[in-house]
């Protein structure tokens, strides 16, 4: 995710989603030094959903990331 930001310009914070299995994931580092800076947030996406239309659930989906990207 390091390289992924530093390759494109004006991204300071990448995320990396995780399918929640046991525990939730939810932390923050930072990668980098000075002016190479990249914030890396890890999160746990709970993927269970009784929702059995494609675009509902892809709806949903949308919802909790932006939920976890706070």
């Amino acid at each position: 995710m390091y390289v992924y930001a530093n390759n494109f310009k004006d991204i300071d914070t990448t995320m990396l989603l995780y399918p929640k299995h046991l525990d939730k994931i939810y932390s923050k580092d930072m990668l980098g030094i000075n002016d190479k800076k990249v914030i890396l947030k890890l999160r746990s996406l709970e993927l269970n959903s009784e929702k059995t239309i494609y675009n509902d659930f892809i709806n949903e989906i949308k919802k909790r990331i932006e939920v976890i990207n706070e």
